[in-house]
Formats: C-alpha cells, sequence, structure tokens
C-alpha cells in the first residue's frame, strides 16, 4: 500500500513538471531595508516589554511588603542607602582596605 501511494506522487509531480513551471508570485513590493529604523523598533519593543515587567516587579514586591511590616523597613533602609550611592566610595575604599588588611 506505501509503495502504491509513493507511486501516485511521483506520477502526480511528473505530471506537474510536464506542465511546465508554475505561474510566478505576483511581484510584491518590499520597503527598503532602513537597519536604523529597525534598530529603533526593536529598542522601543524592548523598552515596553522591560517597562511591564518592571512594573510587574514592583507590584510583587508592594504585596510581599504589606505582608511583611519588617520587611518594609528594611527597604526603606536599603532604599537611603542607594540614594546616597555609598557603594561608589565603599568601591574606591575597599582596595585600601585590603592593602591595610593585608599589612597589619
Amino acid at each position: 500500500a506505501a509503495i502504491g501511494r509513493a507511486l501516485a506522487r511521483a506520477e502526480g509531480r511528473a505530471d506537474s513538471a510536464r506542465q511546465g513551471p508554475p505561474p510566478p508570485a505576483p511581484h510584491q513590493e518590499r520597503p527598503a531595508f532602513d537597519p536604523a529604523l529597525q534598530e529603533r523598533q526593536y529598542l522601543e519593543r524592548n523598552l515596553v516589554l522591560q517597562r511591564a515587567y518592571a512594573g510587574h516587579l514592583a507590584a510583587a514586591l508592594e504585596e510581599a511588603l504589606a505582608e511583611l511590616p519588617e520587611l518594609r523597613a528594611r527597604a526603606a533602609i536599603l532604599a537611603a542607602i542607594e540614594r546616597g550611592r555609598w557603594w561608589r566610595l565603599y568601591l574606591r575604599l575597599l582596595p585600601l582596605l585590603r592593602f591595610l588588611r593585608g599589612a597589619g
């Protein structure tokens, strides 16, 4: 049975090949390739996705903070530390602290 189906498919293809090539597809105008426009569209879609994800994460964090008051206090402390940008000073002082620890 499988051989019969294969022979029928082969005959059908042979008949269509004897009739000539298929008619050409209608020509469709393609817009000119603009890499800058394509990159901008990609970045805009990416920005929309990132903003939506950040909103989702912010809502989940607010929900978690509402359930745990002590977590809200820690989050406030971390936000104050981040606003103060202490980590920049820390990163500058870290090599000096390592040197002093090794010398002592």
